[in-house]
């Protein structure tokens, strides 16, 4: 029955980390395709609209409004939310702190300047890297469950390492 039950974890850690490095890749594939395509330009944030967070965070988080000017077309508005999800900015975050005002980066694609999005690394990279991350923890859990593997390692793992 133990041996059933290490088979179990160890295979659905290691299809869920895989399956988590490959969605990894997919969307590194479509930021790094979306991010040699577009436009550069510097946008000023001109409101911040509080929405909802997550249930669970009890945080304030902001969906900014931000004008940037086009060498073609003026100056164009947009909301973060407007190109397709709500980028949620928490007001206190490291990753990103914006204030009204500030100045920042945006992208764009010329045929949809509307569809802007601010250029940071941490919405840009950061569903990617948690991804890689996760994935990595379960293989890493997969390898350490697999069947075969003596329960005794693990105890000499933990002992190692605390408890």
């Amino acid at each position: 029955m133990v041996q059933r039950i290490r088979t179990f974890i160890s295979g659905l850690a290691a299809i869920t980390g895989l399956l988590a490095w490959i969605a990894a890749g997919i969307i590194a594939g479509h930021t790094t395709f979306y991010w040699t395509r577009v436009e550069k330009a510097e946008g000023i944030v001109t409101a911040l609209t509080e929405i909802p967070c997550s249930i669970l965070r009890d945080e304030r988080c902001f969906d900014p409004e931000v004008v940037f000017v086009t060498a073609d077309r003026g100056p164009i508005t947009f909301k973060a939310s407007d190109a397709g999800r709500v980028i949620a900015i928490e007001e206190q975050s490291s990753a990103l702190t914006l204030t009204l005002g500030q100045s920042v980066a945006v992208l764009y694609d010329s045929k949809q300047p509307t569809r802007a999005r601010l250029a940071s690394s941490a919405l840009l990279w950061g569903l990617p890297s948690k991804l890689l991350l996760l994935g990595a923890i379960l293989v890493l859990i997969g390898f350490l469950f697999r069947p075969g593997r003596p329960l005794a390692e693990l105890g000499i793992l933990r002992d190692r390492f605390g408890r």
